[in-house]
């Protein structure tokens, strides 16, 4: 629940004194036998009517980023970024149409971290014929702690949590920027435009 950026400054302010971190313990969890599930609810594409452009246009976007920051694999964590580049929406968040998730992107394929219940055939298989292979939601923290330590990997520290972060930046060389979601996601085209209009009168 704490991002990288806030950790790191938590560690640098209180190294003085003497306080160590531990970050692989989960208190809340020991104590609290009947915690709630994770929301799950249903995951959907949004069609091209609405989004202007397609996944497969965004992910190749985001692979010539890669190969000019000279990163062999980037690691999403926001998942209003994971949303904007798969072209997916959900109701895990409320107020928010997102679905929980990690999104590991790299110069061949994709791989989404998701409850996969939520992910119907139709979009699964979608998915699949952009090269996005579907695993399960937790196991994004064993996939990060095998990943070949020869590989660059592009976090954005504002963006990823702490936990992530130092099993990944323990034995990779870390790319610490903004993700490359993050300008392309604003700039709205076209048929994002015309959308927003109809929306307002909608709204109106």
């Amino acid at each position: 629940t704490i991002t990288a950026r806030r950790f790191h400054a938590l560690e640098k302010k209180l190294a003085h004194k003497n306080i160590h971190f531990r970050t692989e313990l989960d208190l809340v969890g020991d104590i609290w036998p009947d915690r709630p599930a994770l929301p799950a609810a249903p995951a959907w594409a949004l069609e091209l009517r609405y989004c202007g452009k397609s996944r497969a246009e965004k992910l190749s976007a985001v692979r010539s980023a890669l190969a000019e920051q000279g990163a062999d694999l980037l690691l999403l964590s926001s998942l209003d970024d994971i949303a904007w580049l798969l072209n997916i929406r959900g109701g895990d968040v409320a107020c928010c149409p997102v679905t929980l998730a990690y999104l590991a992107v790299d110069a061949a394929q994709a791989k989404l971290f998701v409850n996969t219940a939520v992910i119907p055939e139709t979009l699964r298989q979608a998915l699949a014929a952009d090269g996005v292979e579907l695993s399960p939601y937790f196991d994004v923290y064993t996939w990060a702690a095998e990943i070949p330590e020869t590989l660059s990997v592009w976090l954005d520290e504002e963006k990823t949590n702490c936990a992530l972060w130092n099993t990944l930046s323990a034995r990779h060389r870390i790319l610490s920027a903004p993700n490359p979601t993050y300008l392309p996601k604003a700039i709205k085209n076209p048929t994002e435009v015309a959308n927003e209009r109809t929306a307002h009168l909608y709204d109106g």
